[in-house]
């Protein structure tokens, strides 16, 4: 069986390498359209400088796993994820992603601790 670590990271280069090619082919496309002010031309800087995603912690289960990540970085905000793995043969597939909460950070819970979030409701994640 495939480690996960493997295959996460196999994802992340080819994830990547993907956001790469296509920033690339649509660079004419965005100089056309798009003044260098325009917040969706800096957007796309951005997704070029952005760090890739680091694992932070890994849950094995017995045909499953979840995978927590650094995330994604958009603009100031880090938006951690978890992804839910599969096992399929001698390798893995994503079966869903979730985003954590940007209220109440994973937590579930307000800022006073006294109800759940009002956002992800107790959730932690979305």
């Amino acid at each position: 069986m495939q480690r996960i670590e493997d295959f996460m990271q196999q994802f992340f280069t080819q994830q990547t390498e993907m956001l790469c090619a296509w920033l690339k082919h649509s660079a004419s496309f965005t100089e056309k359209f798009y003044t260098p002010d325009c917040i969706n031309r800096k957007d796309r800087d951005f997704l070029l400088a952005t760090p890739p995603e680091t694992i932070e912690n890994i849950v094995r289960l017995e045909a499953s796993a979840e995978v927590v990540t650094s995330g994604l970085r958009f603009r100031t905000m880090q938006h951690r994820q978890r992804y839910h793995l599969q096992a399929v043969g001698e390798t893995w597939q994503i079966s869903c992603i979730d985003m954590e909460c940007c209220m109440c950070h994973a937590t579930g819970k307000n800022e006073s601790d006294s109800a759940p979030c009002m956002v992800c409701k107790g959730k932690g994640w979305m």
